[in-house]
């Protein structure tokens, strides 16, 4: 059987997989070694032999973090800087996900980078358009002349020429408002501080355009936005509170950039955690072996309510994942050591139960510091270590401040599931058709930007045909409130790039086509005789087929490679 190539719709990975943010069972899996090969962290019994309630991800610093699925950020942190606090990087996002029933269910990414506080730095999406928030409205674009240019007036508009150009007036080499923009012939024209100068000659600009953004003030953003305010601080904000015609503003999409991956006790990771206030998912007993792709996945039930840390809290957990005793439950006194949880999860074959299971208890985030200290197993600490772990601690005990959240387990208690299980459980439950909310005149998501290429969305330099003046304005475009940065504004225009055509839409009802070296020849219609060739692979990517590869041709890497492992996660 093959596998499947395109994971359920409206659902996301957290990270890429082999270059792909779609759930399929290849993906699952690796998401599961992923978690379980960790130093420590692993779900739901952490090295500690205590309760853990998320599962830390072995993910490359930098790599950006992508929701889940649609839904509303419900809090975050920009976090310290690097080095500034002992175990790692402070920064979380929170996002609620709406699911059928007005239900909804929690994801948490911990151990984020700390992101630059400027709309044209950071690399999540819904802070990019909170900053823009605070930024002033219709921002324009800023012009580095790079040189020294003789200038016009703008009576010489529509008529430019070496005949009418001041040499005695030239404008120098700055960085300046734009002012409007024009064509002529094949030369663009910018107008600044009241005078024209030739931008272009051809293909040869001789201006670099910058972003609207570049002279952004945080401060200036930050009073008029108390979000900005609070995450400039470093403090934790509350993004539910800001509501608008009763719809939470700040949303995310199914694959959106959240945050980066950063790094905890030195090593490259991220803690995940899936939770929701009650059951969501099917429970039931487990099966003697572990659930297949094609099997009805449950959950089986494990109830902490012993105060964490206790002897009895541990022992429920190691139950619930060894039953038989053959393994982590045949320690003495039930305790095992760190190395003894390591080597459990690396033994799939031992430790697959900890995969379903749903766990309601305390999170750690929600922790009593001095409760905990306070237990037998810590007596022999010292006062002094006992005061620095107490220290540490408190950058990550955030859960009281979450209290201002809507519909949020306040009390820390929740129903915890592992991570890549909820993957495979939240297709069933969620709301396809989310509405966003309030939000159709902000910026796409920085992410929307990749699918029209590697340069976020931007148009390159042949791509900038500058089709004619702003006065007639033909293509219809009209005038935007919010540019991305690269794209010429003002009086100028771009022209709209030609609308693929539809093989299904040309093709008629009783036809077919076939594609036959690059080719495509509409079969049952009159013109099956004349195939449509397409001259690049682009094009034939852009219209569904691919050219046929041939044994001996190499690929895009240099080399007949052999096929990708799907287990493997590419760091």
């Amino acid at each position: 059987m093959q596998p499947k190539k395109d994971g359920p719709a409206g659902i996301s990975l957290p990270f890429e997989v082999n270059r792909s943010k779609a759930v399929t069972d290849d993906a699952v899996q690796s998401l599961y070694r992923t978690s379980e090969r960790g130093q420590d962290g692993a779900f739901p019994l952490g090295t500690s032999a205590q309760f853990h309630s998320g599962a830390d991800m072995v993910v490359d610093r930098n790599r950006p973090i992508c929701a889940i699925a649609a839904g509303e950020v419900v809090a975050a942190r920009n976090g310290v800087g690097p080095g500034e606090h002992p175990w790692g990087d402070t920064g979380f996002v929170l996002l609620r996900h709406p699911l059928d029933n007005d239900k909804c269910i929690y994801s948490l990414f911990l151990h984020l980078q700390r992101e630059v506080l400027h709309p044209d730095r950071t690399k999540a999406g819904w802070l990019r358009r909170l900053l823009l928030d605070g930024a002033p409205a219709g921002g324009k674009p800023k012009w580095r002349v790079l040189g020294s240019f003789p200038t016009w007036n703008d009576e010489d508009r529509g008529r430019f020429s070496q005949a009418n150009m001041h040499a005695d007036k030239p404008l120098q080499a700055g960085i300046y408002d734009d002012e409007g923009s024009t064509v002529e012939g094949t030369g663009l024209y910018l107008k600044i501080k009241g005078r024209w100068i030739k931008a272009s000659s051809g293909r040869k600009m001789q201006v670099k355009q910058l972003s609207p953004w570049t002279g952004f003030d945080l401060d200036d953003a930050a009073s008029k936005n108390p979000i900005i305010a609070t995450l400039r601080d470093g403090k934790v904000a509350i993004l539910d509170a800001d509501k608008k015609d009763g719809r939470y503003r700040w949303t995310v999409e199914a694959g959106e950039t959240v945050g980066l991956a950063g790094t905890y006790q030195g090593v490259p990771r991220v803690h995940w955690s899936v939770f929701s206030k009650n059951e969501l998912f099917p429970t039931g007993p487990l099966p003697g072996k572990e659930f297949g792709p094609a099997d009805k996945v449950k959950l089986s039930e494990v109830d902490l309510t012993e105060e964490r840390g206790d002897v009895k809290h541990t022992e429920k957990l190691i139950e619930a994942l060894d039953p038989q005793k053959k393994t982590i439950a045949s320690m003495p006194h039930a305790i095992p050591k760190p190395g003894e949880v390591q080597l459990f999860y690396r033994t799939p074959e031992e430790c697959w139960r900890s995969r379903y299971l749903a766990v309601k208890g305390l999170t750690e985030f929600a922790l009593d510091v001095d409760a905990f200290l306070q237990q037998d197993r810590h007596q022999s600490h010292g006062d002094a270590e006992r005061e620095q772990f107490k220290k540490n601690t408190q950058s990550f005990l955030f859960w009281k401040d979450l209290a201002q959240a809507d519909d949020f387990p306040k009390d820390g208690k929740a129903v915890f599931v592992h991570p890549a299980t909820a993957m495979r459980l939240m297709p069933a439950l969620l709301v396809h058709s989310f509405d966003a909310g309030p939000g159709g005149a902000r910026p796409p998501p920085l992410d929307a930007s990749a699918a029209r290429g590697k340069r976020g969305g931007v148009p390159d330099r042949r791509a900038r045909n500058l089709s004619r003046d702003a006065e007639g304005d033909e293509d219809g475009l009209g005038k935007r409130d919010v540019h991305l940065p690269g794209q010429l504004v003002g009086e100028l225009r771009l022209r709209p790039r030609p609308r693929r055509r539809n093989h299904a839409e040309e093709c008629p009802a009783s036809g077919r086509a076939e594609r036959v070296h690059g080719a495509r020849v509409v079969l049952g219609s009159d013109d099956a005789s004349e195939p449509e060739h397409r001259g690049s692979r682009l094009h034939q990517h852009a219209a569904g087929g691919a050219r046929p590869r041939h044994p001996g041709r190499q690929t895009p890497r240099g080399r007949n490679a052999p096929p990708e492992d799907p287990l493997r996660v590419r760091q």
